[in-house]
């Protein structure tokens, strides 16, 4: 799967998410923090970038820089979503998200949702492979797990702005596409580079191209815009750069938001704890029992990072 773009969000839903360009060369994890040694969290006072060629960042380095963000095996996410419609009425639904490395070319991520009742128990699977990348959701409704393909996946998940295929860029799943780095510019007083992902041809996509803006001191996207043909842009996802949270070696954001510019819509997400390299159960990320699957062993609480609403 060469040329391809991976983003992890905090993540992810990311990012939120953390870019993760997927490079030919490996990322050094040295320096990465895990387990309990990440329950020490630090707000980011305004990070700003101290070495003059970080400037000059090629692709390649940006994606090692990106990835240094991301876990060594797993992942897991607490987080909120607060859909608003064109009338202004919103809902709130609480999720949790897994995210397990099972080698250097394949990553799995599972979402369930909590709450509200009527969409408690729904579940999705993301599996990223070097043969393929897969999509699969069960509704409890049905109860059976079903695969999300070809234009479907631009469909709205869970009555949100984002769709299944926003996830897989925003969630660390890999997608396809020539990578490129544009003008570097500044977003909310910040400097960032500016990446450009057009998509394969061959790709069944509902955008064109995605421009990522990525934090430079911190290597987390800051704004990511999702254009469906050259020029009109669909929607933009933005990091609120006082979210911005270090956690041992890592940095993410814990509040982002989703904008459809031609629905007039948003969604608010809020990352509200997150947990590092944790024993997860296997069925978390089979397609058999992603649905039902928790963890193996109950973490050590400890080692839970939070965050204040």
């Amino acid at each position: 799967m060469s040329n391809k773009v991976a983003i992890f969000a905090a993540a992810a839903f990311a990012l939120l998410p953390s870019l993760a360009l997927q490079a030919q060369t490996q990322a050094s994890a040295a320096g990465v923090s895990s387990g309990a040694s990440n329950s020490t969290s630090q707000a980011a006072t305004t990070p700003q970038v101290d070495n003059p060629t970080n400037n000059n960042k090629s692709v390649e380095e940006i994606r090692a820089c990106s990835r240094a963000n991301l876990p060594e095996k797993t992942m897991v996410q607490n987080m909120r979503l607060e859909p608003t419609d064109r009338a202004g009425k919103s809902r709130e639904i609480t999720a949790s998200f897994f995210i397990k490395r099972f080698s250097e070319n394949e990553t799995r991520a599972t979402l369930q949702v909590r709450a509200p009742l009527d969409v408690s128990g729904v579940s999705y699977l993301w599996v990223d492979s070097e043969e393929s990348d897969q999509l699969f959701l069960y509704l409890p409704s049905l109860q059976r797990v079903r695969r999300v393909t070809g234009k479907t996946a631009a469909n709205s998940m869970l009555g949100s702005d984002f769709s299944y295929e926003d996830i897989k860029h925003l969630r660390g799943i890999s997608a396809g596409g020539e990578a490129e780095k544009l003008a570097d510019t500044e977003f909310g007083g910040r400097p960032i580079y500016r990446l450009q992902l057009t998509q394969d041809a061959s790709e069944e996509s509902a955008y064109q191209r995605i421009v990522y803006g990525v934090d430079k001191a911190t290597c987390v996207p800051l704004q990511i815009e999702f254009y469906e043909t050259e020029n009109t842009l669909r929607k933009r996802l933005t990091a609120d750069a006082a979210s911005l949270q270090k956690l041992g070696a890592r940095w993410l954001a814990t509040r982002l938001d989703m904008r459809d510019v031609k629905e007039g819509t948003h969604t608010r997400m809020e990352i509200t704890e997150v947990e590092f390299d944790e024993n997860i159960n296997s069925a978390v990320f089979n397609r058999r029992g992603f649905y039902l699957g928790a963890y193996l062993q109950k973490p050590d609480t400890s080692a839970a990072l939070s965050f204040a609403r």
